[in-house]
């Protein structure tokens, strides 16, 4: 398994982890090639993407809020599943919407 904390910002590199406490801090994309590798994104009001590659069998998870949008942090997760080998035309985006307005808690609890 590999998890993230969520930073808001574009990657900054990867490792490896097998728990929560080991996740890695401060990325908005995790990506491998490796087989049986479980990628997990936390996400609250942002979009989750998951991406695939069939043919290559790469895949991403990316958490995209408005931050991430901006720096194109789903375009960067394309990039870096193209150094391992996918191909953008033959991949398989499926997207997750974010939470409803009225499903998601503001200010004070």
């Amino acid at each position: 398994m590999a998890a993230a904390f969520t930073s808001h910002w574009p990657p900054t590199g990867g490792r490896g982890t097998n728990s929560l406490r080991s996740a890695i801090e401060g990325v908005d994309a995790l990506v491998t090639a490796e087989p049986g590798v479980v990628l997990t994104m936390m996400v609250a009001d942002c979009v989750p993407i998951a991406l695939y590659s069939p043919q290559a069998q790469v895949a991403a998870a990316v958490h995209s809020g408005w931050r991430g949008t901006v720096v194109r942090v789903a375009k960067a997760a394309v990039e870096a599943m193209a150094e391992l080998g996918a191909r953008p035309t033959t991949s398989s985006p499926p997207l997750v919407p974010p939470s409803p307005p009225t499903a998601t808690r503001w200010g004070r609890r």
